[in-house]
């Protein structure tokens, strides 16, 4: 199974942000989406592009704004639960979740765009609260992905939490020197940072392949990241599952 985590930075890089999903629709089976709202409030900029998959959204008002998490999952992949996090804490960002069906096994995939504020993105008791919560969500769920832009840096006790919890970092793992790229630089040139996001997996997940490629579509970087789960050989021969998508 194939998973792309992308802070769509609102859509404001539209044409080559479409043109990126468009690429990807062939091989991906699940798209998570952070700022998936324009700053207008209208439908996804990507939702056009994803006819073919289900969507499941969360909302949030953070920071005088509405945020949207989106993930969008192939039609053909059986969807057994979804759900939201973190929604009714003002104090804390956006995550939702969906949990899928293969052919052995069932997997949880999570979907996050954490407090962005304080911009120095170490800890904060929020943050730190943020992680334990996201870990204990899915502490009785074996096979799981947690990704997406937490608006952390590496050396936070917030990242450090889920290797002790037995989560691997594909960001350390990989060696990936940067999760942000001009965009985000020219914005911010007293304070650049090269990480926000992160995908962790649990230690059932397989990770045949993890990769942050060099397309600039946003202001942070897309995270790739291809999984398989024991007796898995493939994610879309089964019927979608009951449970029911958002509309649009």
């Amino acid at each position: 199974m194939k998973i792309i985590f992308l802070n769509t930075w609102h859509g404001q890089l539209r044409e080559d942000l479409q043109a990126y999903i468009h690429r990807h629709t062939q091989d991906v089976d699940v798209f998570c989406f952070q700022e998936a709202l324009t700053h207008d409030g209208a439908a996804s900029v990507v939702a056009d592009a994803l006819a073919d998959y289900d969507a499941y959204h969360a909302t949030k008002a953070i920071n005088e704004a509405t945020h949207q998490n989106s993930i969008y999952v192939k039609r053909g992949i059986s969807v057994l639960h979804a759900g939201e996090l973190l929604v009714g804490d003002g104090g804390m960002g956006l995550a939702n979740y969906v949990v899928v069906e293969t052919l052995a096994s069932r997997l949880t995939i999570c979907n996050v765009h954490g407090i962005s504020q304080p911009g120095h993105k170490l800890d904060t008791p929020g943050r730190l609260r943020q992680s334990g919560d996201l870990i204990s969500e899915f502490a009785y769920h074996e096979a799981v992905v947690i990704g997406g832009d937490f608006n952390l840096l590496p050396e936070s006790e917030s990242v450090h939490m889920f290797a002790r919890h037995g989560y691997r970092n594909l960001i350390a793992d990989y060696g990936i020197v940067s999760t942000r790229n001009e965009h985000a630089h020219a914005r911010y040139p007293d304070n650049i940072q090269h990480y926000a996001d992160y995908v962790f997996t649990s230690a059932a997940v397989g990770v045949r392949n993890f990769t942050v490629p060099s397309d600039i579509v946003s202001d942070h970087q897309p995270m790739e990241v291809s999984v398989e789960l024991a007796g898995s050989k493939s994610f879309s021969s089964r019927a979608v599952g009951t449970f029911a998508p958002n509309a649009g």
